[in-house]
This record gives C-alpha cells, sequence and structure tokens, in this order.
C-alpha cells in the first residue's frame, strides 16, 4: 500500500440535499474521475472552521477528499494506493 500526500485545491461538481453534500465528480490535474464510490463521510475541524472529508474509491485507489466549509473550497488531501 502506497500513500501519497497531495493537498492540492481540486475543481468539484457536487449535489447538495436535504443539508447534506456529495461529490459527484472531480477534476486534478487535468484528470476527471466520475465513476467512483464514496466509501465513507466524516467531520472534523480547522480552527473553528467545519471541514467534511470523503473517502473516494476508483478503481484500485482511494482518494481523500475535503469541503471546508467556510471558505467552499475542495481539497485531495491524499491518494492510496493498493
Amino acid at each position: 500500500m502506497l500513500t501519497e500526500k497531495v493537498k492540492e485545491p481540486i475543481k468539484v461538481f457536487a449535489v447538495f440535499y436535504e443539508g447534506r453534500i456529495r461529490p459527484v465528480s472531480f477534476e486534478w490535474r487535468n484528470r476527471k474521475f466520475s465513476e467512483f464510490t464514496i466509501v465513507s463521510t466524516w467531520d472534523g475541524h480547522e480552527g473553528n472552521s467545519r471541514v467534511i472529508f470523503f473517502s473516494i474509491r476508483s478503481d484500485e485507489e482511494f482518494y481523500e477528499v475535503c469541503f471546508r466549509v467556510r471558505r467552499m473550497t475542495w481539497y485531495l488531501n491524499r491518494i492510496i494506493s493498493v
């Protein structure tokens, strides 16, 4: 298993419904990811700001994506290759 720390901003197409958010696709380094499974979701904080984390599986890799609520920005934190 190989973990790569990325911590880069990404473009995300997301759906907001009933107070929840769900990424539908994302783009990172000119690569588009749209066929994936959200494995888990959890909340965290950076100081006083809420951050929503998503563990996403696409093929043989997992992507940790986060949404910073106050700034309304998305980041790819890390990639885990199985």
